[in-house]
């Protein structure tokens, strides 16, 4: 419905469009983006601005409207127990009000409903959900709006808490979340009602362990978040849709090193995995914070560098400067009709704060695209110079034989990239194996990171980012053959509606012996993904 909306608001104003398009091609050119005519990136400029509509569509609509008249008197709830209505694991898209970067995740909402049993359609409370989302804001915004708007209805208390993925700092970002739990009337005044909320959700697969300070509703925090593991066997590295379907990943070390086949010994050097940022507010001035992170069994990366707050970043297209690069991004904003007039509507978004969203998005931008700096050699014999600034990270290395082929399979690395199509987020792990030529040397450690965020810090597709590695790897290794598994979450998908959080893309490029042999390929594939 989002995507048709959007097509009908840019057929009634194609001038609005046009604009849109315009501003899209001087942030790409901003970038690093030189060739606009190239068939990868031509429909672009539409695309983003299309997209930004679809993000944005509902964002002036409010509560009450959402609602309507689907408000329901039931004498037999006015009369009964007055138990909760919990509505769980809505799926929701919202941007950032300090980058206008996307932060995805779900909600679950529970609500009392009034002395008189009035209850609310179950859609809406989706709808409520997904309408305050379109708007820039914080989630601590967000969740302060759920409860709000049930309020007003009427509800005699109201429970919000969100699980979100952040991308606004680079290619860890999608590998931490935050939790927001707010609450209002009898579910801030009642420890046992904020017990019963939580158990709910735990009964029915939302993993979050709390413990409630029962002596008074101000001081009360979620101490804890347990594992959502889906069957999945400790010590194996997460995919995309593991991260994204978790409430909070449980990461362990990784799996000891199999007979014939080099790993990296990540058991020796714990990494740090996903962690959990959890807020909770129980009124409007009160709030505590506090967290918690395990280790895990995927490479960190470098996240993108968001210490950009004085525009050091310069753009990579002569005559493009970063005042127009912000006016493009403030286009967008405008032409949306979410630049706010004057000091904005109290909750902090004004026009100095969206003048600097412009700035700090431009940063993100133009850090995240750091590759197009970089020179990504075809066919070097190992000894790759990419200057990017990776340091060896000194990885322990199983001892191997110099007389035969030996697999090298290294641990999962985490990146973020942007998606040439949308300029929107997509992150996950990147899985290389190659298969060494005897005597051969592995490839260092840091010249295989260096590769992944050359190739990955510019615009690009997943299909095209794994081939580009292959090739990469083969040439910088002298490999017999490289596999190369790209398993990511889009944002371009699940901010426009067309998949929902969870989903994930896996791409495998090969090469060499494993292009050749299905039987080693699949062995390979193995290898690369049961750890």
């Amino acid at each position: 419905m989002g995507r048709k909306s959007c097509e009908a608001r840019a057929a009634r104003d194609p001038e609005k469009l046009a604009r849109m398009m315009e501003a899209v091609k001087v942030v790409l050119s901003g970038v690093g983006e030189l060739d606009l005519a190239r068939p990868g990136i031509l429909d672009t400029p539409k695309r983003v601005a299309k997209a930004f509509l679809d993000m944005t569509e509902c964002a002036q609509q409010e509560p009450k409207d959402v609602i309507g008249e689907a408000l329901f008197q039931e004498p037999a709830v006015a009369g009964g127990s007055n138990g909760m209505v919990l509505v769980r694991s809505i799926d929701f898209s919202a941007m950032c009000r300090h980058t206008l970067m996307p932060f995805v995740g779900r909600a679950h909402v529970a609500y009392l409903p009034s002395a008189q049993g009035v209850v609310v359609g179950l859609s809406k409370v989706a709808r409520i959900v997904r309408s305050l989302s379109k708007r820039p804001q914080t989630q601590a915004d967000l969740a302060r709006g759920i409860v709000e708007a049930l309020d007003a209805i009427g509800a005699r208390g109201t429970a919000v808490l969100l699980s979100a993925r952040h991308l606004s700092q680079g290619a860890d970002a999608g590998r931490s979340q935050r939790l927001e739990l707010r609450t209002s009337g009898a579910f801030r005044e009642s420890s046992a009602l904020r017990l019963e909320f939580l158990a709910l959700l735990r009964l029915h697969g939302v993993q979050c362990a709390a413990q409630v300070d029962a002596s008074g509703p101000q001081h009360s925090a979620v101490a804890a978040v347990a594992a959502r593991r889906d069957g999945k066997a400790a010590g194996h590295g997460g995919s995309a849709a593991d991260l994204a379907n978790s409430e909070c990943s449980d990461l362990s070390d990784a799996a000891p090193a199999s007979a014939g086949s080099l790993y990296r010994a990540t058991a020796q050097r714990p990494l740090s995995g996903e962690a959990t940022e959890v807020t909770e507010e129980m009124d409007t001035d009160s709030a505590s914070a506090g967290t918690a992170s395990a280790s895990g069994a995927c490479a960190p990366a470098p996240p993108w560098d968001v210490a950009d707050a004085h525009g050091h970043l310069a753009p990579r297209c002569p005559g493009v400067t970063r005042a127009a690069m912000e006016g493009a991004v403030a286009v967008l904003l405008r032409e949306a009709g979410l630049w706010p007039a004057g000091d904005g509507d109290g909750s902090g978004w004004g026009e100095g704060e969206a003048g600097a969203a412009c700035r700090r998005h431009v940063s993100l931008l133009l850090a995240g695209t750091r590759g197009y700096e970089t020179e990504v050699p075809r066919a070097c014999g190992g000894g790759t110079a990419l200057g990017c600034g990776a340091a060896d990270m000194g990885w322990p290395r199983a001892a191997g034989g110099q007389s035969a082929r030996r697999e090298v399979f290294e641990p999962a690395v985490a990146f973020q990239s942007l998606c040439e199509h949308h300029m929107l987020p997509f992150y996950g792990t990147v899985r290389v194996g190659y298969a060494s030529r005897p005597g051969a040397p592995a490839l260092p450690w840091a010249e295989l990171r260096g590769l992944v965020d050359a190739l990955s810090r510019r615009l690009q597709v997943q299909e095209r980012l794994g081939e580009q590695l292959a090739d990469a790897v083969a040439a910088a290794a002298d490999a017999e053959g490289v596999m190369v598994a790209i398993d990511s979450a889009h944002m371009c998908m699940v901010c426009r509606g067309v998949e929902r959080t969870g989903s994930s893309t896996v791409t495998v490029a090969s090469r060499g012996v494993y292009l050749e042999d299905s039987a080693l390929r699949l062995s390979a594939m193995a290898s690369l993904f049961d750890r």
